[in-house]
């Protein structure tokens, strides 16, 4: 008489029965390969040109307004923008209430100048030419001087952004 080891036989119709299985879940899966891509283009870069100039004025002078201008004019400051050709960018100014002129350190209102009403050409966008450049030309208003506004030279800064 013949033993037959009926756990050996179990076992191993089990593991067909998981390779069959396995084999056709297998079967019914489908797959895609997708590329991963980059295109890099030039970095968008500003150069100031010239300063914005408000030039001399006397004690107690009106307020003066700057236009930016579609050229330079030895006033309004003047940057040259470059990066991807034919590439629009956007023009981010200073706030008004964030820029002042000073002398001697300022801290005192007849030692402080207020600059405002920033304003550019082109306006909120500008388009890189086909060589990929672009002027900017930026303009204010400086506030009205005191009549006991200190004398001397006065000087502040303002950063100018150009963001693709």
């Amino acid at each position: 008489m013949r033993t037959v080891n009926w756990k050996v036989s179990v076992m191993a119709i089990m593991a067909g029965s998981a390779v069959v299985f396995g084999m056709q879940n297998e079967a019914r899966a489908a797959q895609a390969i997708a590329q991963a891509l980059q295109k890099v283009i030039a970095k968008l870069e500003i150069a100031k040109l010239s300063d914005l100039d408000f030039g001399e004025a006397p004690q107690g002078d009106v307020a003066k307004t700057i236009a930016p201008g579609a050229s330079e004019n030895g006033e309004n400051a003047s940057f040259n923008v470059v990066g991807e050709p034919d590439r629009a960018f956007t023009v981010r100014l200073p706030g008004d209430g964030t820029v002042k002129l000073e002398t001697d350190g300022g801290g005192a209102a007849n030692k402080e100048i207020a600059v405002s009403g920033f304003a550019s050409f082109p306006a909120t966008t500008g388009q890189l030419s086909a060589s990929g450049s672009q002027m900017l030309f930026v303009g204010a208003t400086r506030g009205q001087l005191l009549d006991n506004q200190q004398t001397g030279t006065y000087s502040g800064s303002f950063t100018v952004e150009v963001v693709y």
